[in-house]
């Protein structure tokens, strides 16, 4: 005769529950598949004008590092160490005149930008930005 009508019903939510459930679940992680394959056919070289990685797209420099430092000072008032500055140094005479942005993450500093002055450029902030909350720094020069 089989199992009472409730039983029945409860089961069959359960199985479609479920079900529901694993579909979801393959759904989420076919996106993702499909993203992380994605991801891994970019290839980066260095006729790219843009990309992510460690790779020179710029022809100026070269092989060689321009090498990021602050102009850090006390603050007496705050009680803080702060920066008024970003100095760019080691860039090759090449790229002497080309343009360049700072953009330093956190402290709510403002970009930077100017023309580059080999082979040490300094960019100075309108009001100093505290060291604590600076996290990174990104260069970029471009024409």
């Amino acid at each position: 005769m089989g199992p009472p009508q409730s039983t029945w019903n409860e089961n069959t939510m359960a199985i479609l529950t479920r079900r529901k459930t694993a579909a979801a679940a393959l759904v989420i992680v076919g996106i993702a598949g499909l993203s992380i394959a994605s991801a891994a056919q970019l290839n980066i070289t260095e006729k790219q004008t843009l990309a992510a990685g460690e790779v020179e797209v710029g022809s100026c420099q070269g092989e060689a590092k321009i090498k990021v430092s602050f102009d850090n000072t006390y603050d007496a008032l705050t009680k803080k160490y702060v920066t008024s500055g970003v100095k760019l140094s080691n860039i090759n005479t090449l790229c002497e005149g080309l343009s360049y942005k700072v953009t330093v993450v956190g402290g709510n500093a403002p970009e930077l930008t100017g023309e580059i002055v080999a082979p040490v450029t300094t960019a100075t902030f309108a009001a100093p930005v505290s060291v604590k909350a600076v996290t990174d720094v990104a260069v970029i020069i471009f024409d």
